[in-house]
């Protein structure tokens, strides 16, 4: 049986329609709440309906990397695997999903993000405001000390504000 055009593009439909079908696989979180960064913890839990499968995880599209605060357990099922978070950071920002793999097959879950925030000693800091060196006077080079010719004189102070180093220079004694 030969395929007309309409034949291919109900077929093509067909193909699209099924390669759409929601993941078995699925993520969920623990956390009922905002988690405290260097206090809290969090898993997150993997299911799947693959049998036999290999777990994957991923933090924002890529593996995730090593770090000795994160815990992967998997079942002797293998129907779920959970990777416990402890302490969150603030590099757990991002979008963490798992794969589920089981030879030719692949599954990615749906992304969790996680929300977290500050101890509370350390939500805002405030800038610090203080001057490194009294102002210093300096005659204008082109005018002899104590002449009245209003030379420039000036004082500089150094402010430090947070991490912005503001430098001020203001003229004394000059005519307006």
């Amino acid at each position: 049986m030969a395929l007309s055009p309409v034949s291919l593009g109900v077929l093509l439909c067909v193909l699209l329609a099924s390669a759409s079908v929601e993941s078995g696989t699925t993520l969920t979180s623990n956390a009922t709440g905002p988690l405290v960064v260097g206090i809290d913890s969090v898993a997150l839990l993997c299911t799947t309906q693959i049998p036999n499968a290999d777990y994957l995880w991923n933090l924002d599209g890529a593996a995730l990397p090593g770090d000795s605060r994160y815990h992967v357990t998997t079942v002797l099922s293998k129907a779920n695997s959970t990777l416990t978070i402890s302490p969150v950071s603030i590099n757990d920002s991002g979008s963490f999903t798992c794969e589920a793999i089981s030879g030719s097959t692949t599954e990615t879950s749906n992304a969790v993000r996680l929300t977290l925030t500050y101890p509370s000693s350390t939500v805002s800091p405030k800038p610090t405001t203080s001057t490194t060196s009294k102002p210093a006077l300096a005659p204008s080079p082109t005018s002899p000390p104590g002449s009245s010719s209003g030379g420039l004189r000036a004082a500089i102070a150094n402010i430090v504000i947070g991490v912005v180093t503001v430098i001020v220079f203001i003229r004394i004694g000059a005519p307006c």
